[in-house]
């Protein structure tokens, strides 16, 4: 099992779709993508 910590507050795009009634919204966002990236590489770095 594996800890992840992960970074609040959640990115824009993210909350506004958590915001939508049927739950079937967009998840691949830039924002959310790089800020997925950053949150499970150990040093940080965004490739």
């Amino acid at each position: 099992m594996v800890k992840v910590e992960r970074s609040l507050p959640a990115p824009v795009s993210l909350a506004e779709e958590a915001k939508r009634e049927n739950g079937r919204g967009k998840y691949d966002k830039p924002d959310v993508i790089e800020r997925l990236k950053k949150d499970f590489r150990r040093d940080g770095a965004v490739t």
